[in-house]
């Protein structure tokens, strides 16, 4: 019920044209707090950002590093060394290919 009243009363503030750092601290939040909990409830209530917006895309992060070496790892099961490019790689091409295969009901 708390959470609820605090929100009324910081939508009555700002219909009243007061700025978030007014509102927080009549309300005894920060700027931010009280951006985001209006925020919040605008897209609770539908609200969309305008297709311009940064937040209304995703980002887009490098999936695959590509070519982008780590430094050299021997692998697991041969024992011939291959570039790493991942801390998470643990075989060779071959040899992950083959245990790919056995495995891919895992996956």
């Amino acid at each position: 019920m708390k959470k609820e009243e605090e929100l009324k009363q910081i939508l009555e503030l700002s219909d009243q044209s007061k700025t978030a750092t007014e509102i927080g601290a009549i309300v005894g939040l920060t700027k931010n707090a009280v951006m985001g909990r209006i925020y919040r409830h605008k897209v609770k209530n539908g609200y969309t950002p305008a297709a311009t917006s940064r937040y209304a895309h995703m980002r887009k992060y490098r999936k695959n590093p590509g070519s982008v070496s780590m430094g050299i790892s021997n692998c697991t099961i041969c024992a011939k060394p291959y570039d790493l490019v991942s801390k998470y790689q643990r075989f060779c091409g071959s040899c992950r290919k083959e245990v790919n295969s056995k495995t891919s009901w895992i996956l």
